[in-house]
Protein backbone atom coordinates (compact mmCIF):
# COMPACT_ATOMS: atom_id res chain seq x y z
CA UNK A 1 0.00 0.00 0.00
CA UNK A 2 2.56 2.78 1.12
CA UNK A 3 4.57 2.02 -2.15
CA UNK A 4 1.40 2.11 -4.35
CA UNK A 5 0.42 5.66 -2.48
CA UNK A 6 4.50 6.73 -2.64
CA UNK A 7 3.93 6.59 -7.11
CA UNK A 8 0.46 8.42 -6.53
CA UNK A 9 2.23 11.37 -4.77
CA UNK A 10 5.60 11.67 -6.92
CA UNK A 11 3.78 11.69 -10.08
CA UNK A 12 1.62 14.69 -11.22
CA UNK A 13 -1.61 14.54 -9.85
CA UNK A 14 -3.27 15.79 -13.18
CA UNK A 15 -1.55 15.07 -16.31
CA UNK A 16 -0.49 10.54 -16.97
CA UNK A 17 3.24 9.82 -16.68
CA UNK A 18 4.96 6.77 -17.99
CA UNK A 19 7.60 4.35 -15.88
CA UNK A 20 10.53 7.28 -16.25
CA UNK A 21 8.25 10.32 -15.34
CA UNK A 22 7.65 11.15 -19.38
CA UNK A 23 4.22 13.06 -20.00
CA UNK A 24 1.72 11.20 -22.48
CA UNK A 25 -0.22 12.72 -24.93
CA UNK A 26 -3.03 11.94 -27.07
CA UNK A 27 -3.89 14.42 -29.89
CA UNK A 28 -1.11 16.87 -28.66
CA UNK A 29 -2.64 17.26 -25.32
CA UNK A 30 -1.96 16.06 -21.80
CA UNK A 31 -3.75 12.79 -21.19
CA UNK A 32 -5.65 13.09 -17.67
CA UNK A 33 -5.16 11.28 -14.67
CA UNK A 34 -8.23 9.10 -12.90
CA UNK A 35 -8.07 11.65 -9.89
CA UNK A 36 -10.62 8.98 -7.75
CA UNK A 37 -8.15 6.00 -8.18
CA UNK A 38 -5.59 8.20 -5.99
CA UNK A 39 -7.54 9.63 -4.08
CA UNK A 40 -8.95 6.46 -3.19
CA UNK A 41 -5.30 5.19 -2.60
CA UNK A 42 -4.67 7.74 -0.26
CA UNK A 43 -7.28 7.11 2.21
CA UNK A 44 -6.99 3.63 1.59
CA UNK A 45 -3.57 3.98 3.03
CA UNK A 46 -4.70 5.74 6.03
CA UNK A 47 -7.11 3.74 6.65
CA UNK A 48 -4.49 0.51 6.96
CA UNK A 49 -2.22 2.76 9.03
CA UNK A 50 -5.33 3.33 11.80
CA UNK A 51 -5.73 -0.08 11.87
CA UNK A 52 -2.60 -1.09 12.53
CA UNK A 53 -0.53 1.19 14.56
CA UNK A 54 -3.77 2.90 17.10
CA UNK A 55 -5.74 1.36 19.48
CA UNK A 56 -9.15 -0.32 18.96
CA UNK A 57 -10.54 2.25 21.76
CA UNK A 58 -9.65 5.74 19.62
CA UNK A 59 -10.74 4.14 16.67
CA UNK A 60 -13.79 3.05 17.37
CA UNK A 61 -14.56 6.50 19.25
CA UNK A 62 -13.85 8.47 15.93
CA UNK A 63 -14.73 9.40 12.43
CA UNK A 64 -12.32 10.05 10.07
CA UNK A 65 -13.64 11.93 7.25
CA UNK A 66 -12.42 14.10 4.25
CA UNK A 67 -13.56 16.75 2.22
CA UNK A 68 -13.33 15.29 -1.38
CA UNK A 69 -13.11 18.72 -2.95
CA UNK A 70 -10.28 20.54 -0.86
CA UNK A 71 -8.62 17.10 -1.02
CA UNK A 72 -9.16 17.18 -4.96
CA UNK A 73 -7.72 20.97 -4.32
CA UNK A 74 -4.57 20.29 -2.72
CA UNK A 75 -3.01 17.87 -4.87
CA UNK A 76 -3.94 19.77 -7.79
CA UNK A 77 -2.46 22.53 -6.46
CA UNK A 78 1.11 20.51 -5.08
CA UNK A 79 1.00 19.49 -8.45
CA UNK A 80 1.37 22.69 -9.84
CA UNK A 81 3.49 23.90 -7.86
CA UNK A 82 6.01 20.70 -8.10
CA UNK A 83 5.23 20.01 -11.95
CA UNK A 84 4.94 22.88 -13.55
CA UNK A 85 8.07 23.58 -15.18
CA UNK A 86 8.17 19.87 -16.37
CA UNK A 87 4.90 20.46 -17.61
CA UNK A 88 6.32 23.69 -20.06
CA UNK A 89 9.04 21.85 -20.91
CA UNK A 90 7.26 18.87 -21.94
CA UNK A 91 4.56 20.53 -23.96
CA UNK A 92 7.09 22.76 -26.01
CA UNK A 93 9.78 19.93 -26.82
CA UNK A 94 6.41 18.10 -28.01
CA UNK A 95 5.75 20.59 -30.23
CA UNK A 96 9.16 20.60 -31.18
CA UNK A 97 9.13 17.50 -32.71
CA UNK A 98 6.26 17.52 -34.02
CA UNK A 99 6.34 20.83 -35.80
CA UNK A 100 10.57 21.14 -36.33
CA UNK A 101 10.44 24.03 -34.03
CA UNK A 102 14.27 25.42 -34.49
CA UNK A 103 16.13 24.27 -31.06
CA UNK A 104 16.83 28.62 -30.87
CA UNK A 105 13.33 29.25 -30.80
CA UNK A 106 12.45 26.45 -28.46
CA UNK A 107 14.93 27.79 -25.63
CA UNK A 108 13.58 30.86 -26.05
CA UNK A 109 10.18 29.66 -25.15
CA UNK A 110 11.36 27.24 -22.25
CA UNK A 111 13.44 30.04 -20.95
CA UNK A 112 10.80 32.55 -20.38
CA UNK A 113 10.39 33.43 -16.42
CA UNK A 114 7.12 34.98 -16.51
CA UNK A 115 4.89 31.94 -16.30
CA UNK A 116 3.87 32.56 -12.96
CA UNK A 117 5.65 28.60 -11.93
CA UNK A 118 6.68 28.49 -8.12
CA UNK A 119 9.47 25.97 -8.45
CA UNK A 120 11.91 26.55 -10.94
CA UNK A 121 12.97 22.91 -11.68
CA UNK A 122 12.24 19.72 -13.73
CA UNK A 123 12.97 17.40 -10.30
CA UNK A 124 12.35 19.45 -7.33
CA UNK A 125 14.43 18.18 -4.66
CA UNK A 126 12.43 15.57 -2.23
CA UNK A 127 12.55 18.16 0.88
CA UNK A 128 10.74 21.15 -1.99
CA UNK A 129 8.34 18.24 -2.81
CA UNK A 130 7.49 17.32 0.77
CA UNK A 131 7.46 21.45 1.80
CA UNK A 132 4.50 22.21 -0.74
CA UNK A 133 2.73 18.79 -0.06
CA UNK A 134 2.58 20.02 3.43
CA UNK A 135 1.53 23.69 2.60
CA UNK A 136 -1.19 22.78 0.34
CA UNK A 137 -2.51 20.26 2.35
CA UNK A 138 -2.27 22.29 5.61
CA UNK A 139 -3.82 25.55 4.06
CA UNK A 140 -7.07 23.13 2.49
CA UNK A 141 -7.51 20.95 5.08
CA UNK A 142 -9.01 17.79 3.48
CA UNK A 143 -8.92 15.36 6.51
CA UNK A 144 -10.85 15.45 9.72
CA UNK A 145 -11.93 13.69 12.96
CA UNK A 146 -15.08 13.58 14.83
CA UNK A 147 -15.13 12.22 18.11
CA UNK A 148 -18.43 9.51 18.50
CA UNK A 149 -17.34 8.27 22.13
CA UNK A 150 -15.30 9.16 25.15
CA UNK A 151 -11.31 8.86 24.08
CA UNK A 152 -8.57 8.54 27.04
CA UNK A 153 -7.28 12.07 27.64
CA UNK A 154 -3.29 12.19 26.95
CA UNK A 155 -1.08 14.27 24.39
CA UNK A 156 -1.00 11.70 21.88
CA UNK A 157 -4.88 11.52 21.60
CA UNK A 158 -4.77 15.28 22.10
CA UNK A 159 -2.49 16.13 19.13
CA UNK A 160 -3.99 13.24 17.11
CA UNK A 161 -7.53 15.31 17.51
CA UNK A 162 -6.29 18.64 17.43
CA UNK A 163 -4.49 18.49 14.34
CA UNK A 164 -5.68 15.55 12.89
CA UNK A 165 -5.10 16.86 9.09
CA UNK A 166 -1.51 17.94 9.73
CA UNK A 167 -1.28 14.76 11.65
CA UNK A 168 -2.46 12.44 9.12
CA UNK A 169 -0.57 14.62 6.20
CA UNK A 170 2.78 13.65 8.00
CA UNK A 171 2.18 10.11 8.14
CA UNK A 172 1.27 10.51 4.04
CA UNK A 173 4.73 12.24 4.23
CA UNK A 174 6.59 9.10 5.96
CA UNK A 175 5.27 7.00 3.14
CA UNK A 176 6.30 8.67 0.48
CA UNK A 177 9.89 9.37 1.55
CA UNK A 178 10.35 6.12 2.91
CA UNK A 179 9.41 4.75 -0.95
CA UNK A 180 12.75 7.01 -1.83
CA UNK A 181 15.25 5.64 1.37
CA UNK A 182 14.36 8.82 3.30
CA UNK A 183 13.07 9.29 6.68
CA UNK A 184 11.84 12.48 8.48
CA UNK A 185 12.83 12.55 12.57
CA UNK A 186 10.09 15.23 13.49
CA UNK A 187 8.11 13.44 15.51
CA UNK A 188 10.86 12.12 17.87
CA UNK A 189 10.94 15.08 19.77
CA UNK A 190 7.50 15.55 21.29
CA UNK A 191 7.66 18.81 22.18
CA UNK A 192 9.23 20.03 18.62
CA UNK A 193 6.47 17.84 16.75
CA UNK A 194 3.73 19.62 18.81
CA UNK A 195 4.82 23.23 17.50
CA UNK A 196 5.56 21.92 13.91
CA UNK A 197 2.13 20.59 14.15
CA UNK A 198 0.70 23.63 15.51
CA UNK A 199 1.86 26.09 12.95
CA UNK A 200 1.00 24.14 9.97
CA UNK A 201 -2.42 24.07 11.83
CA UNK A 202 -2.66 27.64 11.71
CA UNK A 203 -0.75 28.39 8.59
CA UNK A 204 2.73 29.78 10.35
CA UNK A 205 4.72 28.64 7.83
CA UNK A 206 5.20 30.00 4.00
CA UNK A 207 6.47 26.89 1.95
CA UNK A 208 10.18 28.49 1.83
CA UNK A 209 10.05 28.44 5.78
CA UNK A 210 9.15 24.65 5.40
CA UNK A 211 11.27 23.76 2.86
CA UNK A 212 14.41 25.27 4.95
CA UNK A 213 13.44 23.54 8.17
CA UNK A 214 12.84 20.40 6.37
CA UNK A 215 16.13 20.51 4.56
CA UNK A 216 17.26 19.94 8.43
CA UNK A 217 14.95 17.05 9.46
CA UNK A 218 14.95 14.70 6.10
CA UNK A 219 17.64 12.46 5.77
CA UNK A 220 18.39 9.16 3.88
CA UNK A 221 17.49 6.25 5.70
Amino acid sequence: MPANLARCLLKDYMYQQDESMQYIFRDDKFVLVNRDEIADAILESIDAVFERYFEKNIISAIECTYDSLALNRAMCRYSRDVFGEKRLHARVLHFREKYKIQDEDTKELISYEDYGIKIDSHSPYIHRRIANLFYWFAMLKPFRADVKATVPENENTYVFFEYHNEFVTYILVMMVLASVGCTINIHENDSLFRQFLYDLHFRNLSRSALEFFLNNHIQLA
